[in-house]
């Protein structure tokens, strides 16, 4: 590695957009330097670099700005990647979307494991002969060791003051990814009710033979994992874990993919979700276990309001309508009653999903494009409704079913909005397609319209509020968004978009 500090300020730069192309894999990760450069790396950034340094604010360039500041400076970008596999997540996917955003970078991304990574560090540190200029590892502690040695580069990426202080050092020499969960999952189906709830049911002699793991000491986190079970249980139950007869390999993935393709019930030393209500679950002690419930109660609350109670609501509005019309116009408040007959009809085929905890039933024998034109002619069949059109922009593409579900969701609360509080004439529903990587509903009514910027609004009096804030808390599951454009007078336009092709986060070594 060169010692001019205008080769670092490239690297750093290049490093910034790194974590933007990978940040999904990645746990943790810091430019570098070398202290026989210039003194310590910090000290040579305050000198020399307008960006992010210690004391400084966070990067304001654009990525072309750093694309075009990188190449104008070399070029060139050297990875060292934690993971399992040399085409895991951290690898294959990463280098290819990096190389369609950044041609011209000339990008070196080595995946290997981060117990080995460290230590080719520490030895070139030691050597003065440095390769990487971004690390991203499994694990914080020898970040916050090369900070304390001068080792790291201060940078503040953009978005740096909104994380949380817990995943950035203040001084910017370390930004952390994502949170993997580490524990032992089990197939569902195949534990029954006898299921291991706590880490002392894995040394039951019922589970010997069914039971994968990763080595104990395979990275920082499963050998973490097995620390606490020791301080916890003692080396007695070590002793007795090993009298299971556990199918060991390496790499922290294995034990999951034991599991998923039915060779063992029990997978220890892997990640997993603890939220997850699938085929497979992850063994939690009882305060997460709690913790999981209470989510998955907010999730059944968020899927009750945006079918049951929006239903129930609209056809509230019917049946005093059909009340009104029942002396004077027979055949109108007909209608209205066979309307309501007909949305209760759906209603609970939606109550029935949601118990199974299944996707929305027009989604089961259809795409979200038929699901959203199924629920626009529902909405707008009644008397005392607005005109409901629904179309689509963009070419026909798949959208996985989780992410229709919660767009389809979200969309049905939208329009419950939009038809019963916005007194307008026409409300459009439009599916959008044409941006590759997302989807996108819009429901745009000629109403009213109302003070979006209002810091009140979401908390109405009549207790209807909950709806943005729900679709909000449902699209950012999913890293998606919900934006509201509205003034009195012009109506309201209200955009749902989901991302469709993020990687899925894969554990990092």
């Amino acid at each position: 590695m060169s010692s001019n500090f205008s080769r670092r300020r490239m690297l750093a730069a290049g490093a910034g957009a790194v974590l933007g192309a990978t940040s999904a894999t990645s746990v943790s990760a810091a430019p570098l330097g070398t202290q026989a450069s210039a003194g310590t790396a910090a000290d040579s950034a305050s000198d020399t670099a307008p960006w992010g340094a210690a004391g400084r604010g966070e990067e304001t360039r654009s990525l072309d700005e750093l694309y075009q500041d990188a190449i104008a400076e070399g070029g060139k970008l050297v990875v060292y990647a934690g993971g399992d596999l040399a085409n895991s997540g951290s690898g294959a996917g990463a280098r290819e979307a990096f190389r369609q955003r950044f041609p011209e970078i000339d990008l070196t991304l080595i995946v290997d494991y981060s117990k080995y990574h460290d230590v080719r560090v520490d030895n070139q540190f030691a050597t003065d002969t440095l390769v990487p200029d971004l690390v991203q590892l499994q694990t914080l502690h020898d970040f916050t060791r090369w900070k304390r040695e001068g080792r790291l580069l201060s940078y503040k990426p953009a978005g740096f003051s909104k994380l949380h202080k817990q995943f950035r050092d203040p001084d910017g020499a370390w930004v952390a990814g994502m949170v993997i969960a580490f524990s032992y999952l089990y197939d569902v189906a195949a534990a029954g009710a006898n299921a291991p709830q706590t880490p002392l049911d894995l040394v039951d002699p019922r589970w010997k033979g069914a039971i994968a793991s990763s080595y104990p000491h395979d990275d920082d986190a499963v050998l973490y994992l097995f620390a606490l079970y020791v301080e916890k249980y003692g080396w007695d139950w070590v002793a007795d874990f090993a009298a299971q007869q556990p199918q060991f390999a390496r790499g922290s993935f294995s034990p999951g993919t034991a599991v998923s393709t039915k060779q063992k019930i029990i997978g220890v030393g892997t990640g997993g979700s603890p939220t997850s209500t699938g085929p497979t679950r992850m063994g939690m002690a009882r305060q997460q276990r709690e913790a999981g419930r209470l989510a998955e109660r907010a999730r059944i609350a968020r899927d009750l309001h945006d079918t049951l109670a929006q239903e129930l609501a609209g056809n509230r509005m019917l049946l005093q309508a059909a009340e009104r019309d029942w002396d004077r116009r027979p055949e109108a408040a007909r209608k209205q009653v066979r309307a309501v007959t007909e949305t209760l009809g759906a209603s609970l085929a939606d109550t029935r999903s949601i118990i199974r905890d299944l996707t929305p039933p027009a989604l089961v024998q259809g795409d979200l494009a038929a699901a959203l034109r199924e629920l626009c002619a529902r909405k707008g069949s009644g008397d005392g409704m607005p005109r409901v059109a629904f179309g689509t922009l963009g070419e026909f593409r798949s959208v996985p079913p989780d992410r229709a579900a919660e767009l389809l969701r979200v969309a049905q609360g939208l329009l419950a909005n939009a038809c019963e509080h916005a007194r307008a004439a026409h409300v459009w529903v439009t599916l959008d397609r044409r941006d590759a990587g997302a989807v996108t509903v819009e429901v745009w009514d000629n109403g009213v319209g109302f003070d979006a910027a209002s810091p009140g609004r979401g908390a109405s009096v009549d207790g209807r509020g909950f709806g943005l804030a729900a679709g909000r808390e449902r699209l950012a599951a999913y890293g998606g968004t919900l934006t509201v454009d509205s003034a009195p007078g012009r109506g309201t336009r209200m955009r749902a978009t989901l991302p469709v092709e993020t990687p899925v986060p894969a554990s990092t070594r």
